[in-house]
Formats: structure tokens, C-alpha cells, sequence
């Protein structure tokens, strides 16, 4: 009942909405990022700002089965374009700026890896259990068949920006993503919308 349209979030990345209406929108219904990002599609719990460290994670989507998928996401808003207009063509200072965030977070988690493992399934475990854990919302199916003796993958998004050149600044994300480990992706606003299903 509380599912966002295509059409307003359209509406919001063409009127070039600030990171916080965005984050706003989204926060309805965080499904949205299970449609993007959930495997099995109907098997996920998706979180907002998700508690880490010193700090939080914009959203988390946990997925998968057997070894969990973890994805940490962070957006900015879509009231700049994704690279620069120069000729050297470098992301926006925005999203360097959100990268290096996301950096610091996978440096916390990768020197505590366990403890951090415990914590997702912890919050998965509460939030199975009915908990309003990080704002917790549920897929429709009953609990993630995942193993938490197991390791867990963990993925991290960036979204942010508007494109203006899809070719040129896809060979620039896929540069950037392969630069760093574990890779960082990144998407315009206009990239990520593409993935949804919903009208």
C-alpha cells in the first residue's frame, strides 16, 4: 500500500531534488531498493541508516541464500551532474566525497569483520522476529534461508548525479568501480531508475 511510483521519483530526479527529499521519498518504501538489488527478488529486508561504527549507512538491503548478500548504499542528491564539465571529466566532488565515506565504512568492517557480521545478522534475526530494527521492511518471503556461520558478500553502491553522457561516463564508472577492492559501483540517478521494474 505504501509503494512509491516510477513517476514520482522521476519527478524528483528531473526537478533536481537535494539529497535529503530524495532520502525522503525513498524512505517510504524501501522496497525499491529490494526491487533493484534483491537475489532472490522476494527475498530480502531492507534497512535505513543503518547504524555502523561512528557513523550509518544510508540504506542496506541483506539478500541471497546460504552466504548472504550484504549491500551498503549510499545516495547524494540529483542537483549536480555526475562528472564535471572540464576536460577532465572527473566525478563531481560529491561523489568523491560520498565514496570516501563508503571507504571509511569498509575499512571499519573489514578490520572487524566478524563483529560486523554479527551485527547484520543480528539486525536480520530482530528483524525477522518482528523488530523495527533501522526501519526494517521485509520481503515477502518468511525469512532469508541464509547461514550465519557462513561468510557474507558485501556489495556497495553509490547513487548520485544526474548523466549527461551515458558512454563516456559508463567507461568512467567501470574504471573507477575496478580501481578499488571491493569495488565500488557507481550510478547517476538516471543509470539506477533504468533497473526498476515497477511503472
Amino acid at each position: 500500500n505504501g509503494m512509491i511510483s516510477r513517476s514520482e521519483i522521476e519527478a524528483l530526479i528531473s526537478a533536481g531534488a537535494g539529497e535529503r527529499d530524495l532520502q525522503y521519498l525513498l524512505k517510504r518504501d524501501l522496497s525499491i531498493f529490494a526491487e533493484t538489488y534483491a537475489q532472490p527478488n522476494d527475498e530480502y529486508i531492507c534497512f535505513s541508516e543503518f547504524t555502523l561504527a561512528d557513523g550509518y549507512v544510508d540504506f542496506v538491503v541483506l539478500t541471497g541464500r546460504s552466504r548472504m548478500d550484504v549491500f551498503l548504499i549510499e545516495v547524494k542528491g540529483a542537483d549536480f551532474n555526475l562528472l564535471n564539465s572540464d576536460h577532465y571529466k572527473e566525478f563531481n566532488h560529491k561523489i568523491h566525497q560520498a565514496a570516501g565515506q563508503l571507504r571509511k565504512r569498509l575499512g571499519h568492517i573489514y578490520r572487524e569483520l566478524s563483529t560486523f557480521k554479527d551485527h547484520v545478522h543480528s539486525a536480520r534475526a530482530r528483524a525477522e522476529r518482528g523488530d523495527l530494527v533501522h526501519n526494517a521492511f521485509l520481503g515477502p518471503h518468511d525469512g532469508l534461508e541464509v547461514d550465519p556461520h557462513k561468510d557474507i558478500n558485501i556489495r556497495t553502491v553509490l547513487i548520485g548525479g544526474r548523466t549527461v553522457d551515458d558512454r563516456a561516463e559508463s567507461a568512467k564508472r567501470h574504471d573507477y568501480e575496478y580501481h578499488f577492492t571491493p569495488p565500488i559501483r557507481v550510478e547517476s540517478w538516471d543509470t539506477w531508475i533504468r533497473r526498476l521494474q515497477r511503472s
